[in-house]
């Protein structure tokens, strides 16, 4: 959820949605699954795009978004 903190309009219920669907489906395979997650917009996931990646190693991490 920390890591999901940094990203543009992520709030904690929106973390807490992604990580629940994550662990539901067991993982993405995709990062347009994310669309699945209660309370993520066309506009959230266009903030989000550049930082997000699925890979077989599970990515614990995420690029962080530049400061404005």
């Amino acid at each position: 959820a920390e890591q999901l903190l940094v990203l543009p309009h992520c709030t904690e219920e929106l973390a807490e949605n992604v990580i629940y669907l994550r662990e539901h489906i067991h993982g993405f395979v995709n990062i347009l699954e994310v669309f699945y997650t209660e309370g993520i917009t066309a506009e959230i996931y266009t903030a989000w795009e550049p930082y997000l990646a699925v890979d077989d190693e599970g990515n614990t991490k995420i690029k962080k978004p530049d400061s404005p």
